[in-house]
């Protein structure tokens, strides 16, 4: 088990800092496109860290040693996915000059009940999405720190949505940006440990 202590310190650092990467993210905030979509400025480098936070969490690294046979299909599904999305279809959307999936329906087929039958699909996948994780944070807290989580648990998920009410998307990129780095340094020294 984890040192009580050490635990809440870290995960308290952490949401000062998200929060002050929220702030940050916000001070540059002038319109709705800036919010939802990083004002469409978005470089390679930070598409790419927030593809990997987002494929390369918690939930995959457990779920690929837990069962390492689904976890190498997780993986291969994901380069498959990206490829596809890379190579042909994110640059007509970006033709489209949208700012959500459901606004295609709107542009293209001039159809607002299917908007509303997409937006209502996003929002049930989204919210079913958030619950799993939800949850697979909730176990891996009470896994690794034996501790009451019903009041840790409500101040974590305030925090993210927090800093992500606070940025948008440029706060979600810029802490994928930092867990990027996290990992990265968290195995790099994993990594030397091993071998020296």
């Amino acid at each position: 088990m984890m040192n009580v202590g050490l635990f809440f310190g870290v995960m308290g650092i952490l949401s000062i800092i998200y929060l002050a990467l929220g702030w940050l993210a916000s001070r540059n905030i002038k319109n709705h496109t800036d919010f939802f979509l990083a004002g469409r400025n978005l470089g390679v480098f930070a598409v790419t860290a927030t593809i990997i936070a987002t494929q390369i969490g918690g939930g995959m690294f457990i779920g690929t040693a837990q069962d390492p046979f689904r976890g190498v299909l997780y993986i291969i599904g994901i380069v498959i996915g990206l490829l596809i999305l890379g190579l042909s279809v994110a640059e007509k959307f970006r033709a489209f000059a949208i700012e959500t999936v459901g606004d295609i329906f709107t542009q293209k087929y001039n159809s607002t009940f299917l908007r509303f039958v997409c937006e209502i699909l996003s929002v049930t996948t989204l919210c079913g999405i958030l619950l799993a994780q939800a949850l697979a944070a909730k176990s891996i807290v009470g896994y690794f720190v034996e501790v009451d989580s019903s009041f840790l648990f409500p101040l974590l998920w305030m925090t993210i949505v927090g800093y992500t009410l606070l940025g948008g998307l440029k706060a979600v990129i810029f802490t994928d940006i930092l867990q990027v780095i996290l990992i990265i340094t968290v195995f790099s020294g994993i990594f030397c440990y091993t071998i020296f």
